[in-house]
């Protein structure tokens, strides 16, 4: 059975000013055909829809092909000719290893909860795991976009050769290296065996998180909550509190609405009942009925859809992670916190959290083992600490191929972080064409290619440059390969077809 997603074209949104970096000066260059300065240099400029309802296997393939989401409305940074270009990054949630500042985090909380110990120094961290409120879904409206630091926005290339960590680590190396070989050792097969130790010893997220008994001072409870449900409506007047306080004390945001919470971190286009619902139609040329929607029973635990993950500390919020589980990932949209706990570095703990999170659901589906971190942006310190999640991912925006974040790291700093496409020499990725696309049309579902075989003055409509060009614009951001993607155009609504 085909399973559809009806989305309505929106188009680009183009701003004269940045929300991560404030200014001009960064352009197309490397992998590209020409990097000619542009007149709009300077603007964050992005491609979006509206999702009126999206099959969560659609989303996940706009996922890999650059796209995000912000609510209903869902956005593909221009990359050429916006001025902080995006890459989505994404991490093995198989593959994670601790860094020791984050294995720091995990034992300052569990000294909190048992001891009601405060950390002397806690872990310093930037903004935690977001889709920007407000950043992308600015064409429906501005109101709801918050502030953001616009310091430190240069883009300066670091030698490593030139950090004395880093030549004081390579000395000891070379003479533990020399030790072995004087023992007549083998110094590949000793770096094997430290690093099979190495990985005897690491230890995961999943061994910090203890059971809590009577003598803790505390008590945390994280639970998944679907935004359909009656549990996740109980608790809506206290989640609301929790991000007003959020974004008034961290991002200085003192602008925020219930109508906007609901708009960006609560409503969704995925199919969000506790059953999953099919669009069935019988073939590609029938009418559209909203009875069309069949209910089917879930597979199992995890169904995919939207989700605020709630972290309950002695009977109170203390963060809220939102969340889409989709077929291959789970993807970070945002988190907010009470600014009360800053000490317990929660940007940090709470992306920890979903990471086993994300182990915990492939247990019951295989197939997702990845965290999704929305976008990465080299240039911006509120986004960079997404690197310090290891091994992760780069996507690159030509061939749509998966490249590793150290590998982009350098070729970003060679570029001085302008757009770079990270495999310039793989063919470029097949995307639609114009006649491939499925409309929505005087209420039937259709191939652009067939409204010429309807009235003449939808043909009239089809025909014209205006849309052809709207057409074009939106199937060059999606695969060859996607299916059930349905578009509605108001330029083809209220037309008179009587004739």
């Amino acid at each position: 059975m085909v399973k559809w997603s009806i989305i309505e074209y929106c188009g680009l949104a183009e701003k004269s000013s940045c929300g991560y970096c404030k200014n001009a000066g960064h352009k197309a260059s490397l992998g590209t055909e020409n990097g000619v300065e542009d007149p709009d240099e300077g603007d964050s400029v992005s491609f979006g829809c509206f999702a009126h309802i999206m099959d969560s296997e659609n989303f996940m393939r706009l996922l890999e092909y650059g796209w995000s989401g912000s609510g209903k409305y869902i956005y593909k940074p221009t990359m050429e000719r916006t001025c902080c270009p995006q890459y989505t990054i994404r991490l093995d949630s198989t593959k994670f290893i601790l860094s020791r500042s984050q294995r720091k985090v995990l034992r300052q909380m569990n000294e909190f909860l048992k001891n009601d110990i405060r950390p002397r120094s806690s872990v310093k961290e930037e903004q935690p795991m977001e889709t920007v409120v407000g950043e992308a879904a600015s064409s429906s409206t501005a109101a709801e976009q918050k502030p953001h630091d616009s310091s430190n926005n240069s883009s300066k290339k670091v030698d490593k050769s030139d950090n004395p960590v880093q030549k004081k680590k390579e000395m000891r190396r070379q003479r533990c290296f020399a030790r072995w070989r004087e023992k007549g050792l083998d110094v590949e097969e000793m770096k094997k065996a430290r690093a099979a130790e190495e990985e005897a010893r690491r230890r995961t997220v999943e061994s910090y998180i203890l059971e809590p008994d009577d003598s803790w001072k505390h008590r945390l409870e994280v639970k998944l909550v679907r935004t359909s449900s009656q549990e996740f409506k109980e608790r809506y007047d206290e989640s609301f509190s929790l991000f007003e306080k959020y974004q008034k004390i961290i991002h200085k945001d003192h602008d925020s609405s219930k109508a906007g919470f609901k708009r960006f971190l609560v409503d969704t286009p995925l199919f969000d009942d506790e059953i999953l619902r099919y669009l069935h139609f019988p073939n590609e040329c029938c009418h559209w009925d909203p009875r069309n929607l069949i209910s089917r029973p879930p597979p199992g635990p995890y169904t995919t859809g939207s989700y605020h993950q709630w972290y309950i500390l002695d009977g109170r919020l203390l963060a809220v992670g939102v969340i889409d589980i989709l077929p291959r990932c789970v993807s970070s949209k945002y988190m907010y916190y009470d600014p009360d706990y800053t000490f317990l570095s929660l940007g940090t703990y709470t992306a920890l959290r979903e990471i086993a999170f994300t182990r915990e659901v492939m247990k019951h589906r295989p197939d997702i083992k990845y965290y999704y971190m929305g976008y990465y942006i080299s240039t911006c310190p509120k986004m960079r600490y997404k690197g310090k999640f290891r091994p992760s991912e780069l996507l690159c925006d030509r061939s749509f191929q998966w490249v590793p974040l150290d590998e982009c790291d350098r070729m970003l700093n060679n570029n001085d972080n302008k757009f770079t496409v990270f495999r310039p020499n793989e063919t470029p990725a097949e995307m639609q064409t114009r006649d491939q696309l499925l409309l929505l049309v005087d209420g039937k579902i259709l191939p652009y290619a067939d409204i010429c075989d309807l009235a003449p003055s939808l043909k009239e409509v089809a025909d014209s440059a205006e849309v052809k060009e709207k057409l074009d614009a939106f199937a060059s951001r999606i695969g060859s390969d996607m299916s059930g993607l349905i578009l509605y155009l108001s330029d083809f609504q209220d037309i008179d077809t009587s004739e």
